[in-house]
């Protein structure tokens, strides 16, 4: 099995990461930014043990939030956090299914920790056309709009409500966290060597960075 360090050049958490996530928000108008490392079933207890490890980042994020006058969410402070990749009912995944490889989110901004801050799989949304697109092209991808579930479908009804309630502890009280929404997904390339990417598909694809952004706050004015 693989160990913690034999694989983490894989496994990085970026020091600065809400600074940098703070001013693309304010420039986009994004609820948030996420980072969805790929981990591969063999990687997947390595990666569990190092966010044990590494999750320093979640207290550091919510003291740049105090100080953030842009940001309209909630303030909790971190101390609840589920070291598992798991589902909205935070199961441990062994509970509920397993696969070849899993997307967990790691760091992300602004973060509010009343719910696990990281280790929940965007693989196990109901809808995956957007990420099987960027797992296949390893090109930017504007996922569907969401928050519009089919009232005859209860998964996607109870999906939306869970989503509803998680968004609305990012918005200022008037706000609407049900209006409909779509993620950006921007592919994490195992390339340091140049700024254009001339042929993504042939590249290591090794995570995504998530920005969701209200479709009201694309089509204001």
């Amino acid at each position: 099995a693989n160990t913690v360090s034999d694989i983490c050049i894989s496994f990085f958490t970026r020091p600065d990461f809400a600074i940098r996530a703070a001013k693309i928000r304010t420039l986009s108008n994004a609820v948030n930014l996420n980072v969805y490392p790929l981990v591969s079933s063999e990687e997947k207890e390595a990666w569990e043990n190092y966010t044990a490890a590494n999750n320093f980042w979640v207290k550091k994020t919510v003291a740049i939030q105090e100080g953030d006058k842009s940001y309209q969410g909630v303030i909790v402070q971190p101390s609840y956090f589920v070291d598992y990749i798991h589902n909205d009912a935070e199961l441990p995944l062994e509970e509920w299914e397993e696969r070849d490889i899993y997307l967990p989110t790691w760091q992300s901004a602004p973060s509010i920790p009343r719910y696990a801050p990281y280790n929940w799989d965007l693989l196990g949304v109901s809808d995956t056309r957007s990420i099987d697109a960027i797992l296949q092209t390893h090109r930017v991808v504007v996922s569907e709009a969401y928050q519009l579930p089919d009232p005859d479908d209860p998964i996607a009804v109870t999906e939306t409500n869970i989503n509803s309630d998680w968004f609305s502890d990012f918005l200022g009280p008037d706000q609407d966290p049900s209006e409909p929404i779509s993620d950006i997904y921007y592919p994490i390339l195992d390339k340091n060597d140049a700024v254009t990417i001339e042929d993504p598909e042939n590249e290591k694809f090794v995570g995504i960075l998530a920005m969701s952004i209200y479709w009201r706050n694309m089509i204001e004015n």
